[in-house]
């Protein structure tokens, strides 16, 4: 219940594991679990991985990276971030990630809560050209606008 406090032990989750974008994503808690407040995932992606350019409109994201390196850019600011570092990137602020270590692997928090129904319908979608529409229109259900690719900064 999500007046109730509860503890998701190491390697387990409350909302399963599932694929984000093609890579392994571990739902910690759901919307379900939190009263709506927030949502956390574990992601894990290689080298290479890029989101696109995008603006979410309904939540706020943080970012701590527990392994690996990423470069993030948020409007005009690009950062370097390795483990222990924590990135905010606020609604309605155009932002990005890329994975330039081997691979990287990154707790993620939405508020409030919703992402995980994004997260559910674009399990196996891979990002590239022949998927960009599809994925644009998946993103703008959730209120979530895909700008382009990820500038280089």
């Amino acid at each position: 219940m999500a007046g109730d406090g509860f503890l998701v032990p190491p390697g387990r989750s409350r909302g399963g594991e599932r694929r984000f974008l093609g890579d392994p994503l571990r739902m910690l808690v759901e919307g379900a679990d939190t009263g709506g407040a927030f949502t956390a995932v574990e992601l894990v992606h290689e080298r290479g991985f890029s989101t696109p350019w995008h603006v979410h409109r309904n939540e706020d994201e943080a970012l701590y990276v527990l392994d690996g390196e990423l470069v993030v850019i948020c409007g005009e600011e690009r950062w370097e971030a390795g483990p222990g570092g924590f990135v905010h990137l606020p609604r309605s602020v155009p932002h990005g990630l890329k994975v330039v270590s081997e691979s990287a692997r990154i707790l993620a928090l939405c508020v409030p809560s919703g992402f995980e129904h994004f997260a559910r319908d674009v399990a196996d979608l891979r990002i590239g050209e022949e998927t960009a529409h599809q994925l644009a229109d998946i993103a703008g259900k959730y209120g979530v606008q895909v700008l382009g690719p990820l500038p280089e900064r």
